[in-house]
């Protein structure tokens, strides 16, 4: 396993695409970056181990989740291909995950320490843009995460959750990441909870649905 082995993915990254290729390069091969591989179930980070460095996915699937007093698994947010781990935790003055993050699938990521991240945001300022906007953007879906997680009728949690992949996706037809049992642990409930809400929500119109999407027809109730 080789850094060269991801250079073309990594340079199409938006965090990288002001870069020149041998200068990226360059840069990536400093003291400050590391490959790392990841075995399905495999724990990445546990909640409270200090946030020390950004991760980059460059293949696999990273979820993060937190485990209820009840020992039920909330799944809060799936990272795929080209995401970003740690960006809003690395110069938090609280700088330790907030939650558990584990790989889905065989995984790896390319680590950046905090002193890179800031020589290369002193080097290339549209880098910089991009790192913010990372930032900006977590703590945006975090919000929306927090909002459906909390407490509230399964419908309302529903409703939320569908209302925000429709602007994400642009579409009314919302393509699921993962199994409705992802999406059950994701919105903090049972799975057999969830499929009666579908069946509910389908009777009544609002939605239609097969196993891997749902497509909205009227939420206004």
């Amino acid at each position: 396993m080789k850094l060269n082995d991801y250079m073309e993915d990594l340079a199409q990254l938006p965090l990288f695409e002001d870069f020149r290729r041998d200068d990226l390069r360059n840069h990536l091969m400093e003291r400050g970056t590391a490959l790392h591989r990841y075995l399905k179930n495999e724990m990445i980070y546990l909640q409270g181990q200090t946030a020390s460095k950004m991760d980059i996915v460059l293949s696999g699937k990273v979820s993060v989740q937190r485990l209820d007093e009840n020992g039920n698994v909330l799944r809060i947010e799936d990272f795929r291909k080209g995401s970003l781990i740690g960006a809003n935790l690395i110069f938090s003055t609280f700088s330790t995950y907030p939650m558990t993050v584990v790989s889905e699938e065989e995984t790896v990521l390319l680590s950046l320490d905090a002193p890179l991240i800031l020589k290369l945001c002193t080097l290339n300022r549209d880098f910089m843009v991009q790192f913010l906007k990372a930032v900006s953007d977590r703590t945006l879906v975090l919000t929306n995460k927090i909002e459906e997680i909390s407490p509230g009728t399964l419908r309302k949690k529903l409703l939320d959750y569908l209302t925000y992949e429709q602007k994400f996706q642009k579409s009314s037809c919302i393509v699921l990441d993962g199994t409705k049992k992802q999406l059950a642990e994701r919105l903090g409930v049972q799975r057999t909870s969830l499929s009666r809400e579908l069946q509910k929500m389908k009777k009544d119109g609002l939605i239609d649905y097969d196993r891997n999407t749902i497509r909205i027809k009227n939420l206004i109730e």
